[in-house]
């Protein structure tokens, strides 16, 4: 076979291309950390030197920070090396209440104990758990996923359950399984502060920030377990698991036990990644390689964690495969709400 010396160049150019997206993703990840893009949006149009007054960080360094942001078209330069934000790139790099809020997600980059945890899984078939990724990684992903938690689902999904919003207002009982931090039950017993809460999580560090968070607050208790462990005894009235089935290693026990512990006329509400069930359906996401990708780090592991993990993986519970296994738990009524969330369909789903 001849080889293609231009093929090759742009392949080399693809591979570059990515590697220029890590460090770029470095970049980002600073100017998160150190408040960079909030404090050239506040500022308005500035060069490094009145950034540096504002900030108090080096010039020379900011200068160079300014210029890469600059290169990759997250930031505007105009001549004279004076830089600005528009109100769109801010909703994406500065406002946490924006749904389109992105900065969180970038949490600098894999440590070498994390390639060594995804490593030694490749090798033996058995994954690691959030826990075992630490604290930090819980307040990422709570941070990342606090939009869509504390503010679209208690006010754009909950009053499409018209039932389940009257119940909860009034006083009812409320399961979120694989709470995390407990950012979703910060915005709901705001909502409804007649209900009681309970935060369900195996991971030891998530559930010490949803403690944290909450202090003292009666109506609202979190516990070290996984949602296989409920029984008929516990009677909720509204269940949730929120973008985590597809993370755990037996989501069918889990569905089983919700199924028990569900109260006469309850709800369980599932999120779950829009995907479909092969690779080519779902090539119509333009995220993808960051979806598989997000798999091997952090969703495969914990769904591998034991011998008889299904390890289904970030884009492995496709509507059908969701459905069959809730029907198989028991459930009849299964219906898919209608939202404008991009990434991810809703289930209510019935007894």
């Amino acid at each position: 076979m001849s080889f293609d010396l231009d093929a090759a160049r742009a392949f080399a150019l693809k591979v570059w291309q990515y590697k220029q997206g890590e460090v770029v993703a470095a970049m980002v990840y600073l100017g998160d950390r150190l408040g960079l893009y909030r404090s050239l949006y506040t500022q308005g149009p500035a060069t490094s030197e009145l950034l540096a007054d504002a900030t108090g960080y080096n010039e020379r360094w900011l200068r160079e920070w300014l210029l890469s942001q600059a290169a990759a078209g997250l930031i505007d330069r105009a001549d004279g090396g004076v830089y600005s934000m528009s109100d769109e790139q801010a909703a994406v790099l500065v406002d946490e209440d924006s749904l389109l809020f992105a900065t969180a997600a970038f949490g600098g980059g894999f440590a070498r104990e994390d390639y060594d945890r995804m490593a030694h899984s490749m090798e033996t078939g058995i994954g690691f758990t959030y826990g075992e990724i630490g604290v930090d990684a819980a307040r990422q992903i709570d941070r990342t996923n606090a939009p869509w938690l504390r503010n679209f689902l208690p006010s754009v999904v909950m009053p499409l359950m018209d039932d389940v919003d009257a119940k909860l207002a009034e006083g009812g009982r409320v399961l979120d399984i694989g709470c995390g931090g407990g950012v979703a039950l910060q915005g709901l017993s705001e909502r409804y502060p007649n209900s009681h809460f309970v935060g369900l999580d195996s991971s030891g560090p998530a559930i010490e920030v949803a403690r944290e968070r909450f202090g003292e607050r009666t109506n609202v208790e979190f516990q070290l377990a996984g949602g296989e462990t409920l029984d008929d005894a516990d009677g909720y009235d509204f269940v949730m698991t929120l973008d985590c089935l597809h993370d755990m290693a037996r989501p069918d026990l889990t569905a089983k036990a919700v199924y028990r512990s569900l109260a006469e006329g309850g709800t369980w509400l599932v999120k779950e990644i829009k995907c479909g069930p092969t690779y080519e359906s779902n090539q119509r996401n333009p995220l993808q390689a960051l979806m598989y990708g997000y798999s091997v780090s952090s969703c495969l592991p914990s769904a591998t964690v034991t011998e008889d993990g299904l390890g289904l993986g970030t884009l492995g519970l496709d509507p059908e495969s969701l459905e069959e296994m809730l029907r198989g738990a028991g459930f009849s009524q299964v219906e898919m709400l209608d939202t404008p969330d991009p990434v991810h369909f809703y289930y209510r789903v019935r007894k």
